[in-house]
Parts: C-alpha cells; structure tokens; sequence
C-alpha cells in the first residue's frame, strides 16, 4: 500500500507536467484535462481498491478510476482510435485536439476535397462514400454527439467563389451524414474559403492539404 501510494504520488506530479502543454496560437500553457483526470481517476480508484481488496483490488479500482477521470476524453480517444482504424485506406485522417472553448476533448476528422470533390465542384465523388459512412455508423453508435463541418479551400481563385464553394461543400457533406441516418439538429455547417489554411499556399502540395472539409465531433 505503501509503494501505491508513492506510485501515486509520482503519477500524479508527471501527470500535471505533462499535461500541460504551450499552445501555439496563443503562445500560453494550457493543460489536458484527460490526461490529468485519466491519472488522478486512476490513483484514486487504486487507492480505494487497495483499501477495500489489497493489490488486486487496486489494479480493478486504477482501470475503473481511469475511465472515470478521463471522462469525455477517455471515450473520445477511444471512439477516435476505432474510426481511424475503420478509415484506414480511404484518404480520410482522424486526430484528437483539445476545445478552446470548453477545454474537453474533440474528434478532428480531416477530408481532402481532392478525395471527396472533383477540381471545383461541391457534388460528392464516390470514393469518399466509404469513409463518409463510416464516420456515420459511428456518430449513429454514440448518442449525444454533435457535428461542426467546415469547408476549406485553397487560395486559388476568387474570395467570393472560395467562400460558396467552401460552403457547398460542407453541405454536401452535411447532406450524405443527414441521409445516413446521423441527426440533422446534431450537425451545423459553415464555409471558411480560404480563410483558414493548415499550410502555406506556394505550393501544389500545400494547396491540396488547404482543401479539404473538417468535421470536429464534440460531446454535446
């Protein structure tokens, strides 16, 4: 009990330091609310079950403890982790990130319009049928999950087409999720142009990364 304790103790100092990280937009330190709840969940719910059942107690009380602490951010790692292993294949990549607003954690689903879109269009190709259903079985699977899509686009081109385009295209994707059963008051849209690039735009492979559709998957 003694060594869990100081275990402990160490877990949870790690846990603070680790969990804090510098935001790169803001330049400020902001701290991972699941990594932090994971960690003292799980001493709690060892220490607890050391007190009632010993060393095996202890290792069921930290494993219960941990999903506990961890909460949204435990399950939505876990969601993200089976949807990316789904998705393998099909162009489409999944990633966590923390809300600024609520400080919980997210799914960023990011889909490459070269993947989803022919050069200019906001119609649907095929090949992304595959992972747009996906993405829907899995919402469908999880009540209480809400859906902000936004679209992207490079800066080729005029600021005003951009923006509808970018907009289309959201709901275009919107539409296929609505059609799949996933809730149409879950989902909200919007079109950014080419507001908002994840990478400089001098180059063709740049371009390509700066169009695309994102989907943030937030517990309601």
């Amino acid at each position: 009990m003694k060594t869990f304790i100081q275990i402990a103790v160490l877990s949870i100092a790690l846990s603070i330091i680790s969990g804090c990280a510098m935001n790169p937009e803001t330049g400020e330190r902001e701290f991972n609310r699941t990594d932090i709840g994971v960690t003292v969940g799980g001493v709690a719910g060892g220490l607890l079950g050391a007190a009632v059942g010993g060393e095996k107690g202890a290792m069921i009380g930290a494993a219960a403890g941990m999903a506990l602490g961890g909460g949204t951010g435990w399950y939505m790692q876990k969601r993200a982790d089976k949807l990316k292993a789904e998705l393998k294949g099909t162009g489409i990549d999944v990633q966590t990130g923390v809300d600024k607003v609520t400080g919980e954690q997210m799914m960023i689903i990011q889909a490459p319009a070269d993947v989803a879109f022919a050069s200019s269009s906001a119609d649907l190709q095929s090949s992304s049928f595959q992972g747009l259903s996906a993405i829907a079985n899995m919402v469908k699977s999880q009540p209480g999950l809400k859906l902000e899509i936004t679209g992207h686009t490079d800066a080729s081109g005029g600021a005003r087409f951009n923006q509808m385009l970018s907009a289309s295209r959201a709901q275009s994707v919107a539409q296929y999720l609505y059609s799949a059963g996933v809730p149409a008051q879950s989902i909200s849209t919007r079109g950014v142009g080419s507001a908002m690039p994840i990478a400089s735009d001098t180059t063709a492979q740049n371009r390509a990364l700066n169009r695309r559709v994102e989907i943030q998957i937030k517990q309601s």
